[in-house]
């Protein structure tokens, strides 16, 4: 796997205003971003580019450092909010975090879950568009198509939950696929 240092430019300016490492598409996703890199977005837009490409991690975090130094030193303002080289590739949340968080959503207010499924819907179809688009082409490995399976399965609805999902389905006419495996699975069931 290889790592790189990117930057963002202002899409009007072409200004930079955001150094960072990543790999994979990293450079293009726009969430997990500080509230200052959405304002400015928000306002001129951006363009990502990879600058460097590196071997291994720690190289990239160095450069990643160096950068930002050099940028800040010549008064050019980038809105980093750190000095660089912090976060790991493919970090994953210990059992105690994870329980933390489940706790956390557990526990959230029913005006808090009304807020942030109102501001889910409230996304521009071009913003859908694009999140759409972001996935085409995405190919799913079978370890994760299987978790997902197993975890659809494991997964209790309440009636209400169930009543909802198959009105948002009414009317919806079925892919070809679709309707080939409800023929299979009907056909297994008479068997």
């Amino acid at each position: 796997m290889g790592f790189y240092v990117y930057s963002h430019k202002k899409a009007d300016t072409g200004v930079i205003f955001y150094i960072g490492k990543g790999k994979g598409n990293r450079l293009n996703f726009k969430h997990g971003r500080s509230a200052y890199w959405n304002r400015i977005v928000a306002k001129h837009g951006f363009k990502a580019e990879i600058i460097i490409n590196f071997e291994t991690e720690q190289e990239a975090f160095k450069y990643e450092i160096l950068l930002i130094e050099g940028f800040k030193a010549s008064e050019l303002s980038l809105c980093n909010l750190t000095r660089g080289g912090e976060g790991m590739s493919g970090y994953k949340h210990s059992k105690e975090a994870k329980e933390k968080i489940s706790v956390a959503r557990n526990n959230m207010s029913e005006e808090t879950r009304i807020k942030i499924g109102d501001a889910s819907r409230k996304r521009s179809k071009e913003s859908r568009a694009k999140m759409s688009a972001a996935k085409i082409g995405k190919v799913v490995s079978e370890e994760t198509k299987a978790k997902m399976k197993n975890a659809a399965k494991n997964k209790i609805l309440s009636e209400e939950h169930k009543i909802n999902i198959g009105a948002a389905r009414k009317g919806k006419p079925w892919s070809e696929a679709r309707r080939a495996t409800y023929n299979v699975n009907k056909t297994k069931e008479k068997l």
